[in-house]
């Protein structure tokens, strides 16, 4: 897999798993799992999370609008792999909390729901922010680099 196929993939897996987890809060609201307050923080507390990497997404995927012909170099498995599995083990935690939280099985208070989703953020957002930053520009702004040494 060359470099603009695994960004591409990798960005449209993070836009789609992002749109599915804000539907996913908005069913368990109309279906009485979540209350009007826990869907309202559950939104503010996940969208953040995910909008860095989401933003980062599209601004990448709007400045590559033209696909080139290039033939570009093959990226490691190793590499392809971790960048796939990191974002998507931290897609899946996140949607599955909210099941849990809207079933009542797991989490038997809203507190437990949000004091979890923080653990998850500090484990497995620094692991998805590596990945990800490794395909898509996520840093400050004085530590842009830009993209011009990357393989694509």
């Amino acid at each position: 897999m060359k470099y603009a196929q695994l960004q591409q993939s990798v960005g449209l897996l993070v836009i789609v798993g992002h749109v599915i987890i804000i539907l996913m809060i908005f069913f368990y609201f109309s279906r009485g799992g979540l209350l009007f307050e826990e869907m309202t923080t559950s939104l503010a507390l996940i969208s953040p999370m995910l909008a860095v990497y989401t933003t980062a997404i599209i601004k990448q995927f709007q400045q590559s609008k033209y696909q080139e012909d290039a033939e570009g170099l093959m990226l490691s498995g190793p590499f392809i792999a971790i960048t796939f599995v990191f974002p998507t083990i931290y897609l899946i935690l996140i949607g599955a909390f909210v099941v849990f939280r809207a079933n009542r099985t797991v989490f038997t208070s809203f507190n437990q729901f949000s004091a979890t989703l923080g653990i998850l953020e500090s484990v497995f957002g620094v692991y998805a922010g590596q990945t990800l930053s490794a395909l898509f520009d996520i840093r400050s702004s004085k530590h842009k680099t830009g993209t011009s040494r990357r393989a694509r």
